[in-house]
């Protein structure tokens, strides 16, 4: 799959809602892959260890697992994700030495979010974290060079509207 073509780069996600990618029933369908890894985040052991670990109640929770490709121009303001989502998972899958600085960054509670850090990008690497009002991240304004490929695993409530999104 290729990254979007006429991506809109205002600094959110759902700018560019008509090109993003979902594990959905459908895709998993045409790649195997994407199956067997919305099935892996479907499986109860997968499940209870992320509740275990986190303190998050995913009895409710439903499945929404997003492919992303983000190229230069690629941004995101500083934000804290809906309170709908009860859990989130970054994974980085690509491994190019050219996109090191490229990955989330994590800013303070104030008004004015200054950065704390930055997530290494890193094949493999990422970041997990239960949505609240204090956990404020996106990715600066920068150039990105090549493709930064990456999984987004949220578990959704059962009040999360956007069904045809879900695995």
């Amino acid at each position: 799959m290729p990254p979007p073509n006429n991506a809109v780069f205002d600094g959110r996600r759902e700018a560019n809602n008509t090109e993003r990618v979902y594990f959905t029933p459908e895709l998993q369908q045409r790649f195997p892959v994407c199956r067997e890894v919305a099935e892996a985040f479907h499986n109860a052991r997968v499940v209870h260890a992320i509740e275990r670990t986190t303190g998050t109640d995913l009895t409710y929770g439903r499945l929404r697992i997003e492919y992303c490709q983000d190229i230069d121009g690629f941004w995101l303001a500083p934000h804290v994700d809906v309170p709908v989502k009860l859990f989130t998972m970054l994974v980085y899958l690509t491994d190019a030495f050219e996109l090191h600085d490229a990955g989330t960054d994590i800013y303070d509670d104030t008004p004015e979010h200054k950065l704390v850090t930055s997530i290494p990008y890193e094949w493999n690497a990422g970041l997990i974290f239960i949505p609240g009002n204090n956990t404020w991240h996106g990715v600066r304004k920068r150039p990105i060079a090549g493709v930064r490929k990456s999984i987004i695993i949220n578990y959704v409530g059962p009040e999360w509207r956007a069904v045809a999104e879900l695995a």
